[in-house]
């Protein structure tokens, strides 16, 4: 298994970067976030919450679902949002 490991400006560390230079690095209008990113908060569980509920798939059901992203030119995404539009309402 190949270890974590991390890079913040250009810097690569195989441990995680102390609370004091993280501080340094994260400009002073984002560090009032700086608890989201924390390294021991992130492995915790959210509160329970009222309407926490469990998701039933049917039997059979596909783990998950195969997507792709289509992309459109300016005219036909027009139209597009006309045509729904039209339908929705």
């Amino acid at each position: 298994m190949r270890p974590i490991s991390y890079t913040i400006i250009g810097r690569t560390a195989d441990a995680p970067i102390k609370p004091t230079l993280l501080k340094s690095l994260v400009p002073p209008q984002y560090q009032k976030h700086a608890h989201v990113f924390d390294d021991q908060e992130s492995k915790k569980f959210p509160p329970k919450r009222s309407w926490n509920h469990a998701i039933k798939l049917k039997v059979g059901a596909p783990a998950t679902l195969i997507s792709q992203n289509i992309c459109l030119s300016q005219v036909k995404l027009e139209e597009l949002q006309k045509f729904i539009k039209e339908h929705v309402e």
